[in-house]
């Protein structure tokens, strides 16, 4: 009986400990993730303010990479390159 009970000990113990590092694995993988989509973001932000408020028309942004954030940061300097070669501006 005391051998029963100190094995379903010994298997709480392992699915605890396999469920907290799961936990952990997750929160590592989900900030990198995070981390890789949040910044160029982030970063064609502070461009477009310092373009629009701080009057900078000289500030492109920065193409870190040929994904999708990639093609959002060519279609901005694509646009603002058209903008800025108008005579009005």
């Amino acid at each position: 009986m005391f051998l029963n009970c100190l094995g379903d000990v010994r298997f709480a113990a392992m699915l605890a400990l396999s469920a907290l590092g799961s936990v952990a694995a997750a929160f590592l993988v989900s900030s990198v993730l995070q981390r890789a989509i949040a910044e160029p973001i982030r970063k064609l932000a502070e461009t477009t303010h310092m373009v629009s408020i701080d009057r900078k028309y000289s500030v492109r942004a920065v193409k870190e990479s040929n994904d999708e954030i990639g093609q959002l940061i060519d279609g901005f300097n694509v646009g603002f390159n058209k903008y800025a070669a108008t005579p009005s501006s």
